[in-house]
């Protein structure tokens, strides 16, 4: 195990701890499972209007907002599913947060490794709230 700082760069680039693409979202859900597409972001754009997309997630954070309700990131079901991100199902308690950071990056590819679920512990049965910020490369 390492033990000690490491220092990301927020140079743009595509290269070991670089990054020229930042996405953040703010989400209350009424009961219901929020599908997060890291490769198209179901076509956001960026603020020049560019297709936002992202081929390596280098940092990932995820904070429940939610006051009482504990927040499960899944890997998701199917052809979508992100193991390079979230290998496994991770919860979050209430006020929580957990963040990822790797300098190569995590690969996204569109038809395999691209969709992170977000909901409550019950896939969707209880509201829930939360701030996510994903820092990456295109």
């Amino acid at each position: 195990m390492k033990l000690g700082k490491e220092v990301m760069s927020l140079v743009d680039g595509n290269g070991d701890g670089e990054v020229n693409r930042v996405f953040a979202d703010v989400q209350t859900a009424a009961s219901s499972v929020v599908d997060v597409d890291f490769y198209d972001f179901a076509g956001e754009r960026d603020e020049l209007g560019r297709t936002f997309a992202l081929s390596r997630v280098k940092f990932f954070g995820v904070w429940n907002t939610h006051a009482t309700e504990t927040l499960r990131l899944s890997p998701s079901v199917g052809n979508g599913n992100f193991t390079n991100l979230v290998p496994a199902n991770k919860d979050i308690e209430a006020g929580g947060f957990l963040f990822f950071y790797t300098p190569p990056g995590a690969a996204v590819v569109d038809t395999s490794q691209h969709i992170l679920q977000i909901s409550d512990t019950l896939y969707g049965t209880n509201p829930f709230s939360y701030k996510l910020l994903a820092l990456g490369s295109q």
